[in-house]
């Protein structure tokens, strides 16, 4: 659970709380916490690199409709 906390939105915030209260070592936190932003990192930039390359194929399949217009 603690490796997902960066994906659900307020849990980001809240979970470090929520955790910090239970009886979770600081060490098993900090190792699941590191491999949760490890892995938000990957998925972020691989969503943000799938969508530019979408936006660069689209783009270029309406360029030729820009050269029609000038």
């Amino acid at each position: 659970m603690i490796a997902g906390l960066p994906f659900v939105p307020g849990f980001r915030t809240i979970g470090g709380v929520a955790i910090g209260m239970s009886e979770v070592s600081a060490g098993r936190f900090t190792l699941l916490n590191l491999i949760g932003a490890m892995l938000w990192a990957v998925v972020i930039g691989f969503l943000g690199f799938l969508c530019g390359h979408v936006l660069e194929l689209i783009l270029g399949e309406i360029k030729h409709l820009e050269l029609t217009f000038r």
